[in-house]
């Protein structure tokens, strides 16, 4: 059979291109691309677009994938003493903000500078959960050692940072978001960070979190410290259960990072948390995690 296919052969149809290949016509097909309503062969001018990993990971971190986001959490615990396992977040020891109900969270900063017309933090804004855990964000305006009130209730805090500041540039002093009424800390702004420094998360109503990476280092000034970093998540209702272990040793610094080739999964409303346990007292941890939410 030769190539080519007449449509309708007997009145002189238009002819399809074909190739034969053992007597079966196969459709020879032009490969177009171009945006809706527009299309353009393809050629060695006019290439067909293909997007590399790292344009993939920019575009990912610039929301530009609808349903998909990117989250980087990150955090410090700098004394952490033998036979005590402490959460990675500044506050220290136990996190204390995993909420039953959605409560008014307030700001106090332990320095009178960080105030609506003081040298230090003026605004800061936070993140976290309303009630249903769906997202919510917002920013207080600060009034020194005088708490102030958020307006909105959260059941979690996940992260904060300064805003806005004076002259100073910077907080002037360490500032904690609390439960209203002087309650227990959600998060913590460290002095000198201007952000909150905790890898730990909730997921989002609506959400399925992909852990895809984590990241721990870990120190002792004074001798050989082993250090053991765990990843927990807790889904809705249940407990914390250990996720990835690992261990440093220590003579001054160590670090470890891992990249999943199958990601951890955490559904929506999951607690996520990295802790901490070592041998030697004032052992300082750090320690991150990477996910990416995906809608339901």
């Amino acid at each position: 059979m030769a190539d080519g296919t007449t449509l309708n052969a007997g009145a002189g149809g238009d002819v399809i291109a074909t190739d034969d290949i053992g007597g079966v016509k196969h459709q020879r097909v032009k490969v177009q691309h171009g945006a809706d309503g527009a299309a353009s062969d393809v050629s060695a001018t006019n290439p067909l677009p293909v997007t590399g990993e790292i344009i993939e990971r920019i575009n990912l971190a610039a929301g530009n994938y609808s349903g998909y986001s990117a989250v980087n959490k990150f955090g410090d615990n700098h004394d952490i003493d033998s036979g005590a396992e402490e959460d990675l977040w500044s506050a220290g020891g136990s996190y204390t903000g995993w909420l039953t109900s959605a409560t008014l969270v307030e700001a106090v900063s332990a320095s009178a500078d960080d105030a609506s017309a003081g040298t230090g933090a003026r605004t800061i804004q936070i993140w976290g959960l309303d009630a249903s855990y769906a997202e919510q964000t917002e920013v207080i305006t600060l009034n020194g050692t005088t708490a102030v009130d958020s307006s909105s209730t959260y059941i979690r805090v996940f992260r904060a940072r300064v805003l806005t500041a004076g002259s100073g540039g910077t907080a002037a002093g360490a500032i904690t978001i609390r439960v209203d009424g002087a309650g227990a800390t959600v998060a913590e702004i460290p002095l000198g960070y201007n952000q909150t420094e905790m890898a730990i998360y909730t997921v989002p109503a609506g959400k399925t979190a992909y852990i895809f990476g984590i990241f721990a280092s870990g120190g002792d000034t004074l001798s050989r410290a082993f250090i053991d970093v765990e990843l927990k998540v807790r889904e809705s209702g249940g407990v914390f259960c250990t996720k990835f272990d690992l261990q440093l040793a220590s003579d001054g610094t160590a670090a470890f990072q891992r990249q999943f080739t199958v990601p951890i999964v955490a559904a929506a409303q999951s607690d996520i948390v990295m802790t901490a346990g070592t041998d030697q007292d004032n052992t300082h941890v750090s320690g991150s995690f990477d996910l990416v939410l995906v809608d339901d």
